[in-house]
């Protein structure tokens, strides 16, 4: 009985001592972390992709471009902003937008974009600019001839 009592003594000081080291090098890590007070911050950055179909003229690109920066540049709580076709990717054209709100109120930020996102949504249909989804072209080839099959516009 001595033997088994041992054994569980040991075996409970053990685990003490690995909690006990766990927790101090938890604390050493979390000692050395930057800890950033986001209520402290005097404006929220927002970084929003578009993706137009890359069947979208370039026209269409420069004119989905400056639609952006009149929505963007016509709200009232906008602070900077910066807006330009960047990229094409897999499936759009991509066009990048990183706004920043002038102030720190998450409530009024959120409201403030949905009201821009409708507005895009809205102007981009009135101008008959697409939005690009992904999609995926598969090419089947069999005896010597190759036939496309699209998964979609993109």
């Amino acid at each position: 009985m001595l033997r088994k009592f041992d054994f569980v003594f040991k075996a409970f000081i053990a685990l003490l001592v690995a909690i006990t080291l766990w927790s101090v090098l938890a604390s050493a890590q979390s000692g050395n972390a930057t800890i950033t007070n986001l209520s402290k911050r005097s404006r929220i950055r927002t970084l929003i992709d578009i993706g137009l179909t890359y069947d979208t003229p370039a026209e269409k690109v420069q004119r989905a471009v400056e639609l952006l920066k009149e929505i963007f540049r016509g709200h009232a709580m906008t602070d900077d902003l910066m807006i330009g076709f960047n990229k094409f990717t897999d499936s759009p054209l991509n066009i990048f937008v990183i706004h920043w709100w002038k102030n720190n109120s998450y409530h009024d930020y959120v409201a403030g974009l949905q009201q821009m996102n409708l507005a895009i949504k809205q102007r981009f249909d009135h101008e008959r600019i697409e939005f690009a989804f992904p999609t995926r072209t598969v090419l089947l080839k069999t005896d010597g001839e190759t036939s496309g099959l699209s998964g979609g516009r993109g």
